[in-house]
């Protein structure tokens, strides 16, 4: 399995991803297009997504609703990265399955403790689950 990331910024996507490698998050899988990002989920299992909320066609809440949609994705950590400061963001998200929020720019540490935090909880609900 891998880590999803979608962002439309190709710049947030490139330190997402390098953020990521430095948390040793194994193959990590990146997509500009949201729509892309979907159409790979729907065929493949992750073990963590990255999510920007602002993007074109499809933003974060709604994309995370599809993911959620899908049977593989019910439990898959989630978390959304964004510099959008509406007010109702996180509860919106959070109602769609967001599991945590970080915001941009992302800071190394925190980053690295949130995803290695995410990958832990997802990697025992799967032994547990057997």
């Amino acid at each position: 399995m891998a880590v999803v990331i979608i962002d439309d910024s190709l710049s947030s996507l490139v330190v997402l991803k390098h953020l990521s490698a430095a948390a040793q998050t194994g193959r990590i899988e990146t997509f500009t297009d949201p729509r892309a990002g979907l159409a790979y989920l729907a065929e493949h299992s992750a073990e963590l997504i990255i999510v920007d909320f602002v993007m074109p066609h499809v933003d974060g809440i709604t994309l995370v609703s599809a993911v959620r949609g899908n049977p593989r994705h019910v439990a898959t950590p989630i978390i959304m990265v964004t510099q959008s400061s509406e007010e109702d963001l996180h509860e919106r998200a959070v109602a769609a399955g967001v599991d945590n929020f970080m915001p941009k720019p992302v800071n190394l540490q925190e980053y690295k403790y949130v995803v290695k935090a995410c990958l832990a909880r997802d990697r025992a609900r799967q032994a547990a689950a057997g």
